[in-house]
């Protein structure tokens, strides 16, 4: 049975909302319901003319990331838009120790994330110590195992198995000095607006564990140029990531309380919050 088939099974009419997740669900519903709610995730070229087959005023509301994505989408159009992220609730977090020098990879583990200019970094500067906390692709973790073995056996490079519940995670998170957060756009793959503009998941996690980031200079992680909660940086070169660190150590308590502000600002229920009221009341 295709997706399709199975949406024509599905009856509408006992659903006070449908919000139709990224744009092919949203044409794919617009066969099936006269106003829909679009929750806009990921922007894939491809699929962009999906909107100019939509009927008119089929958009109830837009719940998207950004002004920035939202024009990439609709140009002037004048839905009702909530700008969301995907970020923590905030809440303080219990008091923890942070070990010095100590970075955090958060999030999957692949060459398009910059795990290798992270474990060059490392092996440059065996002062610092890395820890990956997330998925690693079985290509990967070959490559690390057999490359980087030494990292590894000196205790320069740990790997994280262990599931973590959503507040564990960010307890954990906190236990670590500084969050990389990467980006390498050489992949054609990742040189795209999507992932340019996109704010990423894992920055909202280190801002909410108060953990300053390094992160690579594009459009989608300028919260943290814009909350002074870490440092963005234009190569993967070791002595740039050292320096934006060094940058970062020198007045860390700054980063870190601008990191905590920055998580207050984007939580999940404040910014949910218009979004839910909207539904109740439309």
């Amino acid at each position: 049975i295709t997706f399709k088939e199975s949406l024509q099974k599905l009856d509408f009419k006992k659903y006070d909302e449908v919000i139709a997740v990224d744009l092919s669900m949203l044409y794919l519903s617009s066969f099936y319901c006269k106003k829909v709610s679009f929750l806009s995730l990921e922007l894939t070229d491809s699929e962009i003319g999906f909107l100019q087959l939509l009927p008119n005023d089929f958009l109830k509301s837009v719940i998207i990331q950004t002004d920035v994505r939202y024009k990439y989408l609709f140009g002037t159009k004048n839905e009702r838009v909530f700008l969301l992220q995907n970020s923590p609730v905030y809440a303080v977090l219990p008091p923890t120790t942070i070990t010095e020098n100590t970075i955090i990879f958060n999030g999957t583990a692949t060459a398009w994330f910059g795990v290798y200019h992270s474990l060059n970094f490392i092996k440059k500067y065996p002062q610092f110590t890395i820890v990956f906390k997330g998925a690693i692709p079985a290509k990967d973790l070959q490559i690390i195992n057999t490359n980087y073995k030494n990292l590894i056996d000196n205790g320069n490079l740990i790997i994280h198995k262990n599931y973590l519940e959503s507040k564990e995670m960010l307890a954990f998170i906190a236990q670590h000095e500084i969050g990389f957060c990467f980006y390498d756009l050489s992949f054609p793959n990742m040189n795209t607006f999507n992932y340019k503009t996109a704010p990423s998941g894992k920055m909202f996690a280190y801002l909410a564990a108060g953990v300053p980031i390094v992160g690579i200079n594009i459009e989608g992680l300028k919260v943290i140029e814009d909350f002074e909660a870490g440092v963005l940086i234009n190569d993967f070169e070791p002595a740039t990531i050292l320096q934006a660190v060094k940058t970062i150590k020198s007045n860390y308590t700054f980063y870190k309380d601008n990191c905590l502000k920055a998580a207050a600002f984007y939580s999940f229920d404040k910014n949910v919050e218009p979004f839910v009221h909207f539904l109740e009341n439309s």
